[in-house]
């Protein structure tokens, strides 16, 4: 978890609505992060599934709580934990296959450059974006820099000057 998620806004809303302790919220997020570590692919699962998490803790509603605040994100029937973990906690090493598959594009999806490719994650890790290869692209080193944690289209946008 992130070293500064007691200084976060959101820990101590969450704290209030739950009318607990920081010590009792910090294990329930521990508990939360270790539970999606079991039982996501890729750091996703499938929303249904995410209700198990209240069963799990014992504490119905916890799921929809962390929704709220925005550490519970859903997308496409999919719902994934962001903002109280560490990034680079959620990666999963792609594997040599999978990055020459990526890489073997051969041009930067922003560009077009065909120097100093690498993987890039269409939505970031941080914000929400797994390593499933539907989310990963080619991008040559400059335009990743550039991009840092913006999704693909924010980053096409801001390009466009829009």
């Amino acid at each position: 978890m992130r070293a500064d998620i007691l200084a976060s806004p959101k820990f101590d809303r969450l704290r209030r609505e739950l009318e607990t302790g920081s010590a009792d919220l910090l294990l329930l997020l521990y508990r939360t992060a270790g539970w999606f570590e079991r039982h996501a692919k890729y750091g996703r699962m499938s929303e249904p599934d995410a209700s198990a998490l209240d069963d799990h803790l014992r504490r119905p509603g916890f799921s929809e709580r962390l929704r709220s605040c925005g550490w519970l994100k859903a997308a496409g029937g999919a719902v994934s934990l962001a903002g109280f973990c560490e990034p680079a906690a959620t990666r999963k090493s792609l594997g040599a296959r999978l990055r020459a598959a990526v890489l073997s594009a051969g041009r930067c999806a922003a560009c077009g450059s065909t120097e100093e490719l690498v993987v890039d994650h269409a939505t970031p890790i941080a914000r929400g974006g797994s390593s499933d290869p539907s989310n990963l692209q080619c991008l040559c080193s400059p335009c990743s820099r550039a991009k840092w944690r913006m999704t693909m289209p924010e980053f096409l946008a801001e390009r466009r000057g829009a």
